[in-house]
């Protein structure tokens, strides 16, 4: 019989959580979440997961906490989505200024 605590999450698993963090859109579980994906290492090595983490935090609410993320990511791992992610979150707010801003 396997050990509950041999059994860890992949980065499949934590991706297919974000759904249902911002689903419910409770701020406090996308935090713990995101303490969890820090802890283990899968921030900032994955950057599904990180641009999934700044997308559960825009769709829970928090753009500030999306945007803090999104910029602590160096320019050299964000990706096509990273960006893609970040201007929806904005479009989300109704903050078109910010992320036509957001390049410069």
């Amino acid at each position: 019989m396997v050990s509950c605590d041999a059994i860890k999450p992949n980065e499949i698993t934590i991706l297919a959580i974000f759904p249902a963090v911002w689903s419910f859109g409770d701020l406090r579980m996308c935090g713990s979440v995101h303490g969890y994906v820090e802890k283990t290492g899968f921030v900032p090595c994955d950057i599904r997961v990180t641009n999934s983490l700044i997308d559960a935090y825009a769709k829970c609410g928090c753009i500030r906490s999306a945007l803090k993320f999104f910029t602590e990511v160096s320019n050299e791992r964000k990706n096509l989505v990273s960006w893609t992610t970040m201007i929806s979150a904005f479009a989300m707010h109704g903050m078109g200024k910010e992320a036509i801003n957001l390049s410069s």
